[in-house]
């Protein structure tokens, strides 16, 4: 996730469509794995309200002006929530953090 205009509003609802009950905190500075995978979204405006990162605005899909240095990551509460998941977007484990991708187009890309 880029860290343009990205706010703990934005990652509740990311925590949320994860399963989890809400957003702790956004992290700066976060190393990706791979600059190789796709930037599906930049300039994230949730309200809040959403259950989908799909419901909130944005640039557009796959429309960004970031760099993959500009990463942003987001810790969740480890209290589960009972909301219904989709599998338009997962976690991804890697060796320092965890990053967020969603499936678009047939493909999974970042929310950069």
């Amino acid at each position: 996730m880029c860290d343009d205009s990205f706010t703990l509003i934005d990652a509740d609802v990311v925590c949320r469509q994860l399963g989890f009950a809400s957003a702790i905190s956004v992290l700066t500075t976060v190393p990706i794995e791979s600059a190789s995978t796709i930037i599906w979204l930049d300039d994230l405006g949730c309200s809040g309200a959403e259950n989908s990162l799909s419901n909130c605005s944005s640039s557009g899909w796959g429309v960004h002006n970031c760099v993959f240095s500009e990463n942003v990551g987001i810790e969740c509460s480890n209290s589960s929530s009972n909301t219904n998941g989709s599998d338009i977007i997962r976690l991804v484990p890697g060796p320092s953090y965890g990053r967020v991708e969603v499936y678009h187009s047939d493909r999974w890309g970042n929310i950069i």
